[in-house]
């Protein structure tokens, strides 16, 4: 608890460790963040050649999904989308990861992806974000995101406040993306030490330079930040928490 130790974990933690209350074993507000790297969207993508454009069309006809595990954001977006937004999705579970899922969908086994991320498809494919190449059909943010402006998020899909308000606690973890994180009682003067190397770091312009150089996504949030929605994940109400434990079973 000296500051020598860091991780970055899962995006979902914070709502995944609500979800399982006691059984999570850790008190998530209690897990100081150093400081985010960036921001990590998912969004739900077809091939170029798809028949389909829009979110309504999902809510027309039945499109098949492909998503890995039962409580990955690949499962649970469409999953929550069929619920609260009128969509027809067909779930497919089982795909081991998203690589396996891009090819499912360039084999025409499946006709969109669950969750595909932005930082990651910039890297590899960024002509399908820059030049709107596949159709998306949702993106999992708290505000659309300036490449994806024309997307519409998860709680925007959302037919009543209820829905509104599960979709949006599942879009949060977006805001977390890949953050680092320390452990529980670590000195106040160590933690600030730490958010002030990594606010240098990600604003230093040699380090962005290279990141530009790399098509690598740079979208910085400071500790205190994401501690905060962090908190702000804490107190969601109880008949949401309920609503995605649910879905996540």
């Amino acid at each position: 608890r000296d500051g020598s130790v860091i991780a970055m974990l899962a995006q979902t933690l914070p709502v995944d460790t609500l979800v399982q209350g006691d059984k999570a074993g850790v008190d998530i507000t209690q897990l100081p963040y150093i400081g985010r790297l960036t921001s990590n969207v998912d969004f739900g993508q077809g091939r170029a050649d798809a028949k389909f454009k829009t979110f309504e069309d999902a809510r027309e006809r039945e499109l098949v999904v492909a998503a890995t595990a039962g409580a990955s954001p690949a499962n649970i977006f469409p999953t929550a989308l069929n619920r609260f937004a009128g969509s027809k999705f067909k779930i497919i579970v089982g795909y081991p990861g998203s690589n396996d899922m891009l090819l499912a969908l360039e084999r025409g086994e499946v006709d969109l992806i669950g969750a595909n991320g932005l930082a990651s498809t910039m890297v590899r494919n960024p002509d399908w974000i820059l030049k709107q190449q596949v159709p998306i059909l949702y993106q999992a943010s708290l505000k659309r995101h300036p490449l994806l402006a024309h997307v519409p998020t998860l709680e925007e899909l959302g037919r009543d406040a209820e829905g509104k308000a599960v979709l949006r606690a599942i879009a949060s973890s977006s805001e977390f993306g890949r953050s680092l994180m320390t452990t529980p009682g670590i000195p106040a003067e160590r933690l600030a030490a730490l958010r002030k190397a990594m606010q240098a770091m990600v604003t230093d312009p040699h380090f962005l330079a290279v990141m530009k150089e790399r098509r690598i996504m740079i979208e910085p949030a400071t500790g205190e930040e994401l501690d905060q929605l962090t908190v702000e994940t804490s107190k969601l109400p109880k008949s949401v928490v309920a609503m995605i434990a649910q879905m996540l079973k």
